[in-house]
């Protein structure tokens, strides 16, 4: 389920074994979680627009993001994905683009919004009536702002990211039903299963390379080839808005 645990993060063995669980400083809806490249736990949570770190133990390390704060938004996080030089790869569903930091909070560049790679220090400023402490969505977005449908390169409520072997990015888009795929440096190389799937969600690449999607709209998954021909789907298991997909070693 996605947003269902509001501030507590649990940890599990395979088998669903609990091992312990804590609290995430600031609370919040929690969507997304990754382990950094030094072990870390990474937890992104959507309403209050924070990145919190902590280590396998559960001890807090850092914070970041947030509503504006410190002139670096990071609107609707959502999913996590960590990159080959251990960046952390942000989906942005209310900011309509991905955002890219070091493990260390520092803000590199975002992408996939109007097509263009934004570098440090370049995001644009918000209103200051978008944030009502109140109100639970991060900001009113006006329906001119939520990029057209199907433009090649523009991220629309894109809700998670995937990096793959060949360390590609692969974006699903809620509102244009489509997966994108990006170089880590936010160069846009293709986009694929336009009209295939719809409210694509969670994402993972399996063992032998194919590409798993949640469709939470259908309730099925989906299995496509890395250039995006649909190989085969799931839709008879019961599945009920799936959200989240993961591939096991196995």
């Amino acid at each position: 389920g996605r947003g269902q645990v509001t501030g507590v993060l649990n940890t599990v063995r395979r088998g669903l074994v609990g091992i312990r669980s804590f609290k995430v400083k600031n609370g919040g809806k929690l969507f997304g979680i990754a382990l950094s490249k030094t072990g870390n736990v990474i937890v992104s949570a959507f309403d209050n627009c924070y990145i919190s770190i902590y280590t396998a133990a559960g001890e807090f390390v850092r914070q970041f993001g947030g509503k504006g704060k410190d002139g670096v938004q990071c609107l609707g996080p959502n999913g996590l994905a960590i990159g080959k030089e251990g960046h952390i790869f942000v989906a942005g569903y209310k900011g309509n683009c991905a955002y890219v930091f070091t493990e260390e909070g520092t803000f590199l560049h975002s992408f996939g919004s109007k097509n263009k790679v934004k570098g440090e220090h370049d995001i644009d400023e918000p209103e200051l009536d978008e944030y009502e402490p109140e109100l639970e969505n991060i900001m009113a977005i006006e329906e001119d702002a939520v990029p057209e449908l199907h433009i090649e390169g523009e991220l629309a409520n894109p809700n998670h990211i995937l990096v793959t072997p060949d360390d590609l990015l692969y974006v699903t888009n809620e509102r244009n039903h489509c997966i994108q795929v990006f170089q880590q440096n936010g160069q846009f190389i293709r986009q694929f299963v336009d009209g295939i799937v719809e409210g694509p969600d969670g994402i993972a690449v399996t063992n032998d390379g194919h590409i798993v999607v949640a469709s939470y709209d259908a309730n099925k998954l989906s299995i496509f080839t890395q250039d995006g021909q649909c190989v085969h789907e799931v839709t008879n298991i019961g599945l009920k808005v799936p959200r989240s997909v993961a591939v096991n070693s196995d």
